[in-house]
């Protein structure tokens, strides 16, 4: 099992305790992720409305969890963890139905007919696993589930932002020590 990173902030403090008391992830759906190109693809053949409706539906249907394979990367701290303000939860991802897919990047948007000879069902999620060049540096990986809005994990380590004020990283460490004493936490460098 490999071991992921989740960047987040701390504006929820509920969301946080979820994760740890109930070791999951939260998996949303992909129109509810903030790349406004997420799921879309490009065809050169005439499609039928049908087949475009049924891919959108299935696509609907999964719950995704983004990782990354990079627990020390700026832009990930800065976007995603409150300018380093917030943490990065390493995990590994237990949920022995989940689909763990690396995120692959193009500089188009993946194409029907390179992926004509796939059904429905893996054209979405081979969609789903394409991003633009511009996200690379995310070094994301994708977990599905189906029909689910959770992914279960085992945490391993917090790492709490340089720009976290002391204060809150005291809280912090005090707060996981009761919920779950075997995650280690420290300050990032």
């Amino acid at each position: 099992m490999d071991l992921y990173y989740k960047y987040r902030t701390l504006e929820n403090i509920e969301y946080f305790k979820d994760i740890i008391i109930n070791k999951r992830l939260y998996a949303p759906k992909y129109v509810d992720l903030n790349d406004r190109w997420e799921g879309n693809y490009t065809h050169d053949i005439e499609v039928e409305f049908e087949l475009t409706n049924a891919i959108k539906e299935i696509k609907r249907g999964l719950g995704i969890v983004s990782v990354s394979r990079n627990k020390n990367n700026t832009l990930m701290w800065s976007h995603y963890a409150d300018g380093e303000r917030g943490l990065v939860i390493g995990l590994k991802i237990c949920d022995p139905i989940a689909d763990i897919r690396d995120v692959i990047y193009k500089s188009k948007l993946p194409s029907m007919n390179e992926y004509k000879n796939l059904n429905r069902e893996r054209f979405a999620r081979e969609v789903l696993t394409h991003k633009l060049t511009d996200w690379e540096y995310e070094e994301e990986v994708r977990v599905f589930v189906e029909g689910r809005s959770f992914v279960k994990v085992k945490l391993f380590e917090i790492i709490a932002g340089a720009r976290m004020p002391e204060d809150k990283f005291v809280e912090l460490v005090s707060l996981v020590k009761e919920l779950d004493s075997t995650i280690k936490v420290r300050m990032n460098e």
